[in-house]
């Protein structure tokens, strides 16, 4: 289920895995007969990075064959997803359709039914789109980490996702080197399904009885002997117990790509190996609170999206100390016997997830 997601398609306002799976098939392509699209604005930017400055825009938008519109809006009606209609870009805010003020109703109470095509007023604004579609992506990705779905399913908010980040990439300027400076705490990887549990880079998922549950990076100054650090949390399940693995090394920014070499591999504190691991990655500095990165290669998984959220120093510490704390439990099995368990199925007692 998708809170705050919806599909407008006519009256109603569909929320849920259904209405979600009905857009990513189109955003795919499929049988649909795109809308017609009149636009009339001073110039037709097709991403929000080509909008400096905010503008009121009147767009008509016509249903396609199928009678959908072929957009997704989140609860502020701002435009979260189109997979039909060109001139309108994710972050659009809608404010009125046929000239009648939206104010704090949902776009679907205001279509007119029986309709053909609509003439929707747009705040383009590229601080306030960005914002709001950071949102969605925030929730769309604790989502993925928290429901089991259906593999289409599962591959139809993959490509909600993907199409979020896309948009948040083409918006967001280049950073200063000191942003990516601090605790980044890993919220979303591509990588990971039901099918594939994390690996982590430190490559502990892949040990016997073993799963990677959390993962942080820390980037300090050049000035530092060693300036980045991947600390991954290890569920083992030999020992019933959390440990920490850490990665160290050095990083550089250029461009917009960060290279993270790495030269030492610790587990439990002691010194486990000296070889060398590289990660490149491109990397968006969407905000204060969250940059996408998009691995390159190399030592990585090549093609997987990830997304890191900023913590404080002594959130990443608490996090960590809590982890530590607790046994392994149901962790290490595979994510749908867990959550069989977490809900009471396969003979055991329900109980809270181990992984947020």
């Amino acid at each position: 289920r998708m809170p705050g997601i919806f599909l407008v398609s006519g009256l109603i306002a569909f929320s849920g895995a259904g209405a979600f799976t009905s857009v990513a098939s189109l955003a795919r392509g499929g049988s649909l007969v795109k809308s017609t699209i009149e636009q009339r604005g001073r110039w037709p930017p097709t991403r929000l990075s080509h909008v400096y400055m905010t503008e009121e825009l009147e767009l008509t938008v016509a249903r396609s064959g199928t009678g959908s519109l072929g957009i997704d809006v989140d609860e502020n009606n701002v435009v979260a997803g189109n997979s039909g209609t060109s001139a309108l870009v994710l972050g659009d805010a809608i404010v009125a359709v046929d000239g009648e003020r939206v104010g704090d109703r949902h776009l679907s109470k205001v279509l007119t039914p029986g309709n053909t095509k609509y003439m929707f007023t747009v705040i383009r604004d590229a601080e306030a789109g960005a914002a709001a579609l950071q949102s969605v992506l925030l929730r769309l990705c604790a989502e993925a980490n928290e429901e089991q779905l259906e593999p289409a399913a599962a591959a139809a908010r993959m490509a909600k996702i993907e199409e979020v980040a896309r948009a948040l990439e083409g918006f967001a300027a280049g950073a200063k080197e000191d942003a990516w400076l601090g605790f980044w705490a890993l919220r979303f990887s591509s990588a990971v399904s039901a099918e594939m549990p994390f690996l982590g880079l430190t490559g502990y998922g892949a040990s016997p009885g073993c799963v990677v549950v959390k993962q942080w990076q820390r980037f300090s100054d050049g000035a530092d002997e060693v300036n980045v650090q991947t600390v991954e949390v290890v569920a083992n399940e030999f020992t019933d117990a959390h440990v920490v693995a850490a990665l160290k090394g050095r990083w550089s920014l250029e461009g917009d790509e960060i290279v993270e070499t790495y030269n030492r591999l610790e587990y439990a504190g002691a010194l486990e190996s000296a070889d060398i691991v590289v990660r490149n990655s491109r990397q968006t500095y969407v905000s204060e609170r969250i940059r996408l990165c998009r691995v390159e290669g190399t030592d990585a998984v090549a093609g997987e999206l990830c997304m890191y959220e900023r913590q404080s120093g002594e959130q990443v510490q608490a996090a960590v100390g809590a982890l530590l704390s607790k046994p392994v439990g149901t962790e290490t099995r595979p994510r749908w016997e867990r959550a069989d368990l977490e809900r009471g199925f396969g003979g055991g007692e329900a109980q809270a997830s181990a992984i947020p």
